[in-house]
């Protein structure tokens, strides 16, 4: 299992959604304490057969990569998930009305068990942190960069000056990450957190991992993102966050009903 998993080589993360089906297989051996000679659970063979039949397929697929025009800025839109299982982030490049996969990553979730709003930060870290690398290799200007939280009290936590929990990991994440935030608008960068439903978001797949026929039937949305990213004139959707105060709801709509680039439609009502 460890050299089929170490073979696959996908820098751009185009297939993930079915490759991180392996890497999960193996943290679920790991973390029963499975020794390399050990029988594996039938349960889990399985599921491992059943990837590896994949993987065959996947060989079919091929790619469109005309992926930006240079002569122009663009948009850059991050989706980010978390489940029990891994968490990682799917980009897109919106540029001239259009939306196209740039790049995804995941990783598993730690040994160490987290909760899921736990999780949820680390994915929002894994977003920001690649922000910097994009914005120092890649050959267009972001006129602005997008990145999705599809947790609200996540969301909240992270625009809120202060938080009230007594979890020492999630009070390092939430600090880190707002350094790397603020270090990016001290550079003059437009960055800005907007709430999407979990079922919009692309990078639910690549948290728990789909089958290859579901992969190719879903393509358009893990090639191009939900419709509303590859209209002419992108407008968010409206959203109702009943999971927060009414306090919270507040702040978050001050901060992503503003925007240059997209229509001053409000983000949440």
């Amino acid at each position: 299992m460890l050299s089929v998993n170490s073979s696959l080589f996908d820098p751009l993360g185009l297939v993930l959604p079915v490759t991180i089906k392996g890497k999960i297989i193996l943290s679920q051996l790991w973390k029963l304490g499975a020794a390399w000679d050990q029988q594996v659970p039938g349960d889990i063979m399985t599921s491992w057969n059943k990837f590896r039949e994949d993987l065959v397929g996947i060989e079919e697929i091929s790619f469109d990569r005309c992926t930006v025009y240079t002569d122009s800025s663009a948009m850059l839109v991050i989706f980010r998930h978390a489940s029990n299982l891994a968490y990682g982030i799917v980009e897109y490049l919106y540029q001239h009305g259009e939306a196209k996969l740039l790049y995804a990553k995941a990783r598993v979730a730690p040994a160490v068990k987290r909760t899921l709003p736990a999780l949820e930060l680390l994915s929002v870290y894994l977003g920001i942190k690649h922000v910097t690398l994009l914005i120092k290799i890649f050959p267009v200007k972001f006129r602005e960069i997008i990145v999705t939280v599809d947790a609200q009290v996540v969301l909240s936590w992270l625009l809120c000056q202060s938080i009230n929990t007594k979890c020492q990991f999630t009070r390092n994440r939430l600090k880190v990450i707002k350094e790397m935030l603020n270090d990016l608008h001290d550079k003059r960068h437009i960055i800005k957190l907007r709430y999407v439903n979990m079922a919009e978001s692309p990078a639910d797949f690549v948290t728990r991992g789909i089958s290859l026929t579901k992969f190719i039937k879903e393509m358009g949305f893990w090639l191009k993102g939900p419709p509303w990213l590859h209209a002419r004139i992108l407008v968010w959707p409206n959203y109702n966050l009943e999971c927060l105060s009414e306090k919270s709801q507040e702040l978050i709509t001050a901060h992503t009903s503003s925007g240059e680039e997209l229509t001053n439609t409000p983000i949440i009502n």
